[in-house]
Protein backbone atom coordinates (compact mmCIF):
# COMPACT_ATOMS: atom_id res chain seq x y z
CA UNK A 1 0.00 0.00 0.00
CA UNK A 2 2.40 2.48 0.82
CA UNK A 3 4.34 1.74 -2.13
CA UNK A 4 1.10 2.90 -4.16
CA UNK A 5 1.39 5.94 -1.67
CA UNK A 6 4.77 6.59 -2.77
CA UNK A 7 4.23 6.43 -6.56
CA UNK A 8 1.02 9.03 -6.31
CA UNK A 9 2.83 11.52 -4.39
CA UNK A 10 6.17 11.12 -6.64
CA UNK A 11 3.71 11.61 -9.81
CA UNK A 12 1.76 14.04 -8.16
CA UNK A 13 5.10 16.62 -7.48
CA UNK A 14 6.16 16.14 -10.98
CA UNK A 15 3.02 16.88 -12.05
CA UNK A 16 3.51 19.93 -10.75
CA UNK A 17 7.47 20.38 -11.47
CA UNK A 18 6.38 20.25 -15.25
CA UNK A 19 3.30 22.48 -14.61
CA UNK A 20 5.72 25.32 -13.48
CA UNK A 21 7.33 25.60 -17.27
CA UNK A 22 4.18 27.31 -17.81
CA UNK A 23 4.85 30.99 -16.92
CA UNK A 24 1.06 31.51 -15.59
CA UNK A 25 0.92 28.25 -13.73
CA UNK A 26 4.07 28.80 -11.68
CA UNK A 27 3.19 33.23 -11.05
CA UNK A 28 0.30 31.18 -9.42
CA UNK A 29 2.18 28.86 -8.07
CA UNK A 30 4.67 30.87 -6.27
CA UNK A 31 2.10 33.63 -4.70
CA UNK A 32 -0.09 30.12 -3.05
CA UNK A 33 3.23 28.89 -1.68
CA UNK A 34 4.43 31.97 -0.48
CA UNK A 35 0.44 32.69 0.88
CA UNK A 36 1.67 29.09 2.70
CA UNK A 37 4.66 30.24 4.49
CA UNK A 38 7.34 28.86 2.01
CA UNK A 39 8.96 29.73 -1.24
CA UNK A 40 9.23 27.92 -4.71
CA UNK A 41 13.28 27.15 -3.56
CA UNK A 42 12.07 25.65 -0.69
CA UNK A 43 9.13 23.25 -2.73
CA UNK A 44 11.84 22.66 -5.09
CA UNK A 45 14.46 21.49 -2.23
CA UNK A 46 12.18 19.40 -0.54
CA UNK A 47 10.45 17.25 -3.56
CA UNK A 48 14.00 17.80 -5.43
CA UNK A 49 14.26 14.22 -5.15
CA UNK A 50 11.26 13.14 -6.88
CA UNK A 51 12.30 13.91 -10.27
CA UNK A 52 15.07 11.02 -10.37
CA UNK A 53 12.63 8.66 -8.80
CA UNK A 54 10.13 8.96 -11.24
CA UNK A 55 12.47 7.40 -13.76
CA UNK A 56 13.31 4.34 -11.35
CA UNK A 57 10.45 4.01 -9.91
CA UNK A 58 9.19 0.64 -11.81
CA UNK A 59 12.39 -0.84 -11.72
CA UNK A 60 13.52 -4.06 -9.65
CA UNK A 61 15.95 -2.64 -7.85
CA UNK A 62 14.15 0.17 -6.63
CA UNK A 63 12.05 -2.26 -5.44
CA UNK A 64 14.57 -4.50 -3.74
CA UNK A 65 16.24 -1.67 -1.84
CA UNK A 66 13.21 1.06 -1.13
CA UNK A 67 12.43 1.14 2.55
CA UNK A 68 8.67 1.32 3.68
CA UNK A 69 8.26 4.88 5.69
CA UNK A 70 5.79 5.41 7.53
CA UNK A 71 2.15 5.59 5.36
CA UNK A 72 0.65 8.67 7.24
CA UNK A 73 3.52 10.73 6.04
CA UNK A 74 2.70 10.08 2.30
CA UNK A 75 -0.93 10.26 3.33
CA UNK A 76 -0.39 14.16 4.32
CA UNK A 77 1.49 14.24 0.92
CA UNK A 78 -0.34 13.61 -1.23
CA UNK A 79 -3.13 15.48 0.89
CA UNK A 80 -1.44 18.71 0.51
CA UNK A 81 0.21 18.59 -2.79
CA UNK A 82 -3.08 17.58 -4.71
CA UNK A 83 -4.85 20.96 -2.60
CA UNK A 84 -1.85 23.01 -3.84
CA UNK A 85 -2.34 22.10 -6.79
CA UNK A 86 -6.27 23.03 -7.34
CA UNK A 87 -5.42 25.85 -5.46
CA UNK A 88 -2.93 26.60 -8.40
CA UNK A 89 -5.09 25.71 -11.42
CA UNK A 90 -8.19 27.09 -9.99
CA UNK A 91 -5.87 30.46 -9.92
CA UNK A 92 -4.51 29.89 -13.59
CA UNK A 93 -8.31 29.56 -14.65
CA UNK A 94 -9.61 32.38 -12.91
CA UNK A 95 -6.73 34.72 -14.41
CA UNK A 96 -7.06 33.40 -17.84
CA UNK A 97 -11.41 34.33 -17.52
CA UNK A 98 -10.22 37.66 -16.11
CA UNK A 99 -7.68 38.61 -19.15
CA UNK A 100 -10.54 37.40 -21.72
CA UNK A 101 -12.73 39.22 -20.41
CA UNK A 102 -15.03 36.39 -19.53
CA UNK A 103 -17.23 37.35 -16.59
CA UNK A 104 -20.63 35.05 -17.03
CA UNK A 105 -19.29 32.81 -13.96
CA UNK A 106 -19.13 35.79 -11.52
Amino acid sequence: MSEDLRKKQIKLTYTIFKNLKDEEYKFCFESEIKERGFTLSDFEEHFAHHRQLLSVIKTKQYRQLQIIPDLSVYDKNIRYLRDLHRVVVNNVELSQRLRSGDFDWC
